[in-house]
């Protein structure tokens, strides 16, 4: 097995040591993207067949294998202030790239209990470049902080949470 990285962005790939693997066993390596595009490793594998000894015999017709090995997804968020009634515009922002786009989820906390309008994401959430929009009701006469936690997900590696607060004030505008 030969592991070729194109981009020199991956590391953590490497060549099979000695005769190389049993057919059967899997090839296990973790391997970390340093960049904030997705890249590729492309692995050969040639099989061979063995003498009594398990030296290499004979070979056979190499198989291609291409592995995209997406970025760890960073993504922000602007904190804002509404007035009683307003709809959040909160756009979460990226500069990596993936293979299959970059999706978010959130999740919603108002430690007052006294803002409705708000709610979590549901299914996959939405895809970079498109906005959260609630519409706000602030059912107290102080203003509020409703704080929205932002998780990059679907198809990206793990990466941090981000918080967008909104301060909700009582006047209307």
């Amino acid at each position: 097995m030969d592991g070729e990285r194109p981009s020199g962005q991956i590391s953590g790939e490497g060549l099979s040591s000695g005769n190389g693997y049993n057919i059967g066993r899997a090839i296990r390596q973790t391997l970390t993207n340093n960049d904030i595009a997705a890249h590729q490793v492309v692995y050969t594998i040639t099989p061979w067949t063995i003498h009594a000894d398990s030296s290499l015999h004979c070979s056979g017709a190499p198989i291609v294998s291409t592995i995209w090995v997406e970025p760890t997804i960073s993504i922000t968020a602007s904190n804002d202030t509404l007035c009683n009634m307003g709809t959040t515009a909160i756009n979460p922002a990226t500069s990596n790239t993936a293979v299959r786009g970059i999706r978010y989820t959130w999740t919603v906390n108002d430690p007052s209990g006294q803002i409705s309008g708000e709610g979590p994401s549901s299914g996959n959430g939405y895809n970079i470049g498109r906005a959260i929009r609630q519409t706000l009701t602030n059912n107290d006469i102080a203003a509020h902080q409703v704080v929205y936690t932002i998780t990059p997900g679907q198809y990206m590696p793990t990466a941090a949470c981000i918080a967008a607060v909104l301060l909700l004030s009582r006047s209307s505008g």
